[in-house]
């Protein structure tokens, strides 16, 4: 049970971070010359947990008819 919490969480933590990562104007707050690699690099890590929670969802409609 303690392993399906931290699951669960754990997705919580991706899908919000998808979405902050994918909200172009955070974006453009939080982007400056000092920190781009860290920015870019976090949003590139967002974004892929993101497509990794989402994969079931985009499986499913591509068999169904």
């Amino acid at each position: 049970m303690k392993n399906a919490k931290k699951l669960l969480a754990l997705g919580c933590v991706g899908c919000l971070a998808y979405v902050l990562a994918t909200n172009e104007a955070l974006q453009e707050k939080l982007f400056n010359g000092k920190y781009e690699d860290q920015f870019l690099k976090v949003v590139e890590l967002a974004r892929l947990a993101g497509d990794v929670c989402m994969w079931p969802v985009h499986y499913v409609k591509a068999i169904l008819p």
